[in-house]
């Protein structure tokens, strides 16, 4: 009869206590792992995005100086209905055509794009802002709409904490990226 009982304990398929642990160990350790890329990942698009925003805006500029019979324009705002920010390049041919649309950046949705007041960063979204237009001056490559061109600006990220602050100067159009 003893024997007939050992002989069933040894011959049980499955898990030990021991293989299990192991097991939660390793699991929980690629879990970690995993959230960690994540946020490595959320980083890398804020500063992808941000520096594609910076060389559209020197972008713009640099077109409006060179071309004497197009107007360039960069606006950057919050589309509530796909949830993200939305940066688009427009061209017009003469003082009077219609813009047509060169390139649109769109922003992922887990990015905040805020504009310094003067004593705090206020989100570009309705009803604090509707739409911010970079357009500069043909001859100068100054800053034309002092109303909300020009300024400093942060982005960042809702799911890390990265934060990116750039200014555009407006008595040169230049942009300068915070350290």
């Amino acid at each position: 009869m003893f024997t007939k009982s050992w002989n069933m304990i040894r011959r049980q398929d499955g898990y030990t206590l021991i293989e299990m642990i192991i097991v939660m160990a390793l699991l929980a350790i690629a879990i970690g792992l995993s959230g960690f890329g994540l946020n490595t990942l959320y980083t890398n698009n804020i500063n992808t995005y941000s520096n594609q925003l910076i060389s559209e805006i020197k972008l713009v500029q640099t077109k409006e100086m060179a071309s004497k019979d197009k107007d360039y324009r960069l606006t950057l705002a919050y589309d509530s209905t796909l949830e993200q920010y939305i940066g688009t390049t427009l061209v017009r041919m003469g003082p009077t055509g219609t813009y047509s649309t060169l390139k649109t950046i769109k922003f992922p949705k887990k990015v905040a794009i805020k504009k310094w007041d003067g004593t705090t960063y206020i989100d570009i979204q309705p009803p604090n802002h509707t739409l911010i237009s970079f357009e500069f001056d043909s001859t100068s490559g100054q800053v034309k709409n002092t109303a909300n061109g020009d300024g400093r600006y942060e982005i960042s990220s809702t799911a890390s904490s990265r934060v990116i602050g750039f200014e555009v100067i407006k008595q040169n159009g230049r942009v300068v990226m915070d350290e």
